[in-house]
Order: C-alpha cells, then sequence, then structure tokens
C-alpha cells in the first residue's frame, strides 16, 4: 500500500504555530505514516526550529515535483512568503496573516491538482489572515469556497479517541 503524502503547513509565523510543527515532527515514529511534506518558508521553519530547541535537517526543494521520499524522512517544499524580520512574536501581522493565507490557497491548490493527498495546519490568526487579504472570516469558509462545498456547515476534528465538533 502506497503512503499518503501529507502536507504540514507551519501556520501563523508570529505564533506557536512552528515552534509546534517542530515539535510534532520531531517524532520520528510519525515519519513512517506517511510522506511528510512541510510547506512553508524554510526560515521560518527553521525559527520554530530553534524556538522548540530541535534540530531537523530535512531536505528542502523548491517544487513537489522534486521531492523524494525514499530516505522516510520529511521533506521542506520551500515557499517563501514572509522574511524573518518580518515576524515579531506575538503581535498581530498583516504580512504574517498573508503568508498563511497564500500558503493555504497554495496547499488547497496541490491537492485539487492531487499532488498531495491531504494536509494539516498549526494553529494561525485569522484575524491577522483577513488584514493579509483572505476575503473569508474563517479557514473553514475558504475551503469551502475552494472545494466547492458551499452545503457543508460543520466539522468533525479528531485525535485518538476525542472527536469533537464546533457548533455556531
Amino acid at each position: 500500500m502506497t503512503k499518503p503524502t501529507v502536507g504540514v503547513l507551519l501556520g501563523d509565523p508570529t505564533g506557536v504555530g512552528p515552534e509546534i510543527t517542530a515539535k510534532l515532527l520531531a517524532h520520528k515514529e510519525l515519519h513512517r505514516l506517511a510522506n511528510i511534506l512541510i510547506i512553508g518558508d524554510q526560515r521560518i521553519f527553521k525559527m520554530g526550529q530553534q524556538v522548540a530547541n530541535v534540530s531537523l535537517p530535512f531536505p528542502v526543494v523548491k517544487k513537489v515535483e522534486e521531492a523524494s521520499f525514499a530516505s522516510g524522512v520529511p521533506v521542506v517544499l520551500d515557499f517563501p512568503t514572509i522574511a524573518p524580520e518580518e515576524v515579531t512574536y506575538k503581535k498581530v501581522n498583516a504580512k504574517a496573516g498573508k503568508s498563511v493565507y497564500e500558503t493555504l490557497l497554495f496547499s488547497i491548490d496541490l491537492s485539487l491538482e492531487q499532488k498531495i493527498d491531504g494536509f494539516l495546519f498549526a494553529p494561525f490568526h485569522k484575524v491577522a489572515m483577513v488584514q493579509g487579504g483572505c476575503p473569508f472570516h474563517s479557514e473553514f469558509e475558504l475551503l469551502k469556497d475552494r472545494y466547492q462545498r458551499p452545503n457543508v456547515y460543520g466539522e468533525v476534528n479528531i485525535l485518538d479517541n476525542l472527536w469533537t465538533t464546533r457548533v455556531t
């Protein structure tokens, strides 16, 4: 059976997203479950590694077609959207929101083109996304629009035996 290729987005560079991503990917047992494609700016991922106090020397590619998962380790698909010097931790930033929005759009396109089988993302700031140009008030509305699923009204989040959903 072929392993799925799963994109992992770094989340908002001004928050805990890059750090959480680094901590998650430091668990090597996860690497055997899927072909992991880290989608985002490699410089921001390095910042997250520094904060998390981990070193993850993964290969870096510029195009998804260049990614090879033969070694069994994640690959970084470098998608530069914001310079590290533009990042101030814990401060809502329109450039950071634009970075998240652009990375989400790019990842959605990769999934629609069937270059990845799915993706997950670290936390981000919805207000920053709107300030950065996202015309939707949430990622959920963005996903409904891009996947042309206007009649989807909820989501289910699953972690082990814990299942949650949002109701509004």
